[in-house]
């Protein structure tokens, strides 16, 4: 009998051990793929900063009034800044086989970047740094307060 108990004994001893081992491998799975999902999961992307130095992708100018700046994000990751969004269309125009992954306008009232999809593009009689005279606002309310503040030039 006692051989019985010392046999049952040393099996529970040798598998503690092996259950610890599994235990800890079941645990660093769990958590690498916990990591996998949180870390390589898709990103909201996001418009990047414009800076004193940074140029028009079209026209080469000196981005130097953020009110009227616009920007593309190209599929491969590469960011196109304008001074302006009639830069950003005619740079559209000629370079149409671009994948563009997002595009961003800058609120002329508010001096924040809104996606192109949510904004509300107005052409007025202001001066842009290359006269298109085109502002993005957040809201159509806002837009036809500036439509009736500066009108477009007919």
């Amino acid at each position: 009998m006692r051989s019985r108990q010392n046999l049952a004994h040393r099996r529970r001893e040798a598998k503690g051990p092996q259950r610890k081992i599994f235990a800890y491998s079941l645990r660093l799975c769990v958590f690498a793929c916990a990591v996998c999902l949180l870390g390589c999961g898709a990103s909201e992307i996001k418009p990047v900063d414009i800076y004193p130095e940074d140029m028009c992708s079209h026209c080469r100018m000196a981005i130097s009034d953020q009110a009227f700046a616009a920007e593309i994000v190209a599929a491969s990751g590469e960011i196109f800044k304008f001074d302006e969004i009639g830069c950003m269309e005619r740079f559209q125009e000629k370079n149409g086989g671009l994948e563009i992954a997002a595009t961003f306008v800058k609120d002329y009232a508010t001096k924040t970047w809104l996606p192109l999809e949510r904004s509300v593009i107005i052409q007025t009689s202001l001066k842009t740094p290359m006269g298109s005279g085109k502002i993005a606002l957040a809201d159509s309310v806002k837009a036809a307060a500036y439509l009736g503040q500066w009108p477009a030039n007919k």
